[in-house]
């Protein structure tokens, strides 16, 4: 199918988001929702949580005036670790720690001093060190990295999506959740408007 540069654009936009999922673990909670990805969760509980595939998510596609894309998971069917009914799932970031000389691939997510980086220039990090600043293009030997956020806090939150077995941003074969009885994702969606 023939892109225009609008959809090229959105379709890159939302590739460059995703990749922030690789390897990322979605959580599904029961009770209200916080009010942003920023709030920190209160009388919430875990139910059941998924892990993100390696690449997190499938090629966009066009239609309805946006870029669409749909996750995958280590696994699509996962035993709860609690019972209730699933109000909202958060996302929160997968990192390792910044390791010196170590060769890293574009789209790694590490951890050093405090803060979460981005790599966005493959290579080898320096002997010792690591990121430190909260900019971007920070270079690290020959590797490239930009600033996501803090470690501490609500900084490894990525977002918090809506549940439920139609029309929400993620879609369950049901909202009850009970232990014994595997939970299954049948759909999760993110999009970008192209206009």
């Amino acid at each position: 199918m023939a892109m225009n540069l609008a959809q090229i654009a959105g379709a890159v936009g939302l590739e460059l988001i995703n990749r922030l999922f690789n390897g990322a673990t979605l959580t599904l909670y029961s009770g209200t929702q916080p009010a942003t990805p920023e709030t920190a969760l209160s009388a919430n509980t875990a139910l059941v949580s998924f892990a993100f595939s390696n690449p997190p998510f499938g090629e966009p596609t066009y239609g309805s005036s946006k870029m669409t894309a749909t996750a995958t998971f280590v696994a699509a069917s996962v035993n709860p670790s609690n019972s209730g009914t699933t109000t909202f799932g958060r996302v929160t970031l997968a990192a390792s720690a910044w390791v010196s000389t170590h060769a890293y691939t574009y789209g790694t997510i590490v951890s050093n001093s405090g803060n979460f980086y981005l790599c966005v220039g493959t290579g080898t990090s320096a002997a010792s060190g690591g990121p430190t600043a909260t900019t971007e293009a920070i270079v690290d030997n020959t590797v490239t990295w930009n600033y996501i956020g803090a470690t501490t806090g609500q900084g490894n939150v990525l977002g918090d999506y809506t549940c439920g077995t139609s029309g929400t941003d993620i879609i369950l074969g049901t909202t009850t959740i009970t232990i014994g009885t595997n939970c299954d994702i049948t759909s999760f969606t993110q999009s970008i408007p192209v206009v």
